[in-house]
């Protein structure tokens, strides 16, 4: 006799070109036997629109095969949760075409590293796509993991550009290290010109993430933040303006030119000159932002 409704849990393990699924059945019958993580049922199929279809129709006929076996009434499938670990644009694609497929699913996409523990747990040492699957589901039946919210287009298109960037400069850094290690001047000159290019590219992204990254800020933290946030903005850009326009330049030649004629006491003048007209700066700033909150403060609202 069925005890309770519970879910069965689906473990994907999801590559460029196909992935490989697992079936964890709760324990719902007297007399059904447990199943070791190893023996769950399993099958690969193709990550494309027709290899999905498939995927659905084999749960489909593994649920009617396991009601078969332990009940004769005429039983309801079991709801269905889809578990894979977060791998990028592979996960990120399964994922859109199960809910093409089947509009409502419950698919959920984890971080690896729980379930990467899990694993240990199991004493599972051999890792394949098969048995990476059948720990996935059973990761699942086990703990249940909660999907979290939907992350905004906006905020996942920021998270590419921050990651490219953040791989074009390991790419630097790696091309530089070559570089130092090498000889040849035509290697040389071509690992010159890469950097140059993956420079270039750097730079257009910064420029890109710092127009775009306005748009989820505001979803965040709402319109009364964002204005908040624009105000100092402002602010800081003009400090911003003022710190690196005409007076480090001249400061900077000053000592530069002081120190190449040895004049050490011309040195020490002007960074003392410059000291000092950069204290008085900053104390007239924050005279004016304290004397601008005490005005906010006493006028009425």
């Amino acid at each position: 006799m069925q005890t309770k409704k519970q879910e069965l849990w689906v473990g994907i393990d999801v590559s460029m070109k196909n992935f490989h699924a697992a079936l964890d059945f709760p324990m719902l019958f007297s007399g059904q036997q447990k199943i070791s993580a190893s023996d769950l049922p399993n099958r690969e199929f193709k990550l494309t629109s027709a290899g999905v279809r498939s995927f659905l129709n084999w749960i489909q006929l593994q649920q009617s095969d396991f009601f078969a076996q332990y009940s004769d009434d005429e039983q309801d499938n079991l709801p269905v949760a889809f578990l894979m670990e977060a791998t990028g644009l592979c996960s990120t694609t399964l994922k859109k075409m199960l809910y093409a497929a089947a509009p409502g699913s419950k698919v959920i996409v984890a971080n690896p590293e729980p379930i990467k523990a899990f694993r240990i747990s199991l004493n599972i040492k051999n890792k394949t796509d098969k048995s990476d699957a059948q720990v996935i589901a059973r990761y699942g039946r086990e703990r249940s993991p909660e999907s979290k919210p939907e992350m905004p287009a906006e905020m996942i298109k920021l998270r590419e550009l921050a990651r490219t960037r953040l791989f074009l400069k390991d790419q630097r850094t790696a091309i530089d290290n070559h570089h130092d290690n090498i000889d040849s001047s035509l290697p040389k000159r071509m690992c010159t010109a890469v950097v140059k290019a993956i420079n270039k590219e750097i730079d257009g992204l910064e420029k890109l993430i710092g127009a775009f990254y306005k748009i989820p800020l505001k979803m965040i933290i709402g319109d009364q933040g964002y204005g908040y946030f624009i105000t100092a903005y402002d602010v800081y850009n003009v400090l911003l303006l003022i710190s690196t326009a005409g007076l480090p330049v001249a400061m900077s030649r000053l000592i530069s030119q002081a120190s190449a004629l040895g004049n050490q006491n011309q040195v020490r003048k002007v960074y003392r000159t410059a000291r000092a007209i950069f204290l008085g700066l900053a104390l007239i700033f924050v005279i004016g932002v304290v004397f601008s909150s005490l005005r906010e403060s006493v006028e009425p609202s």
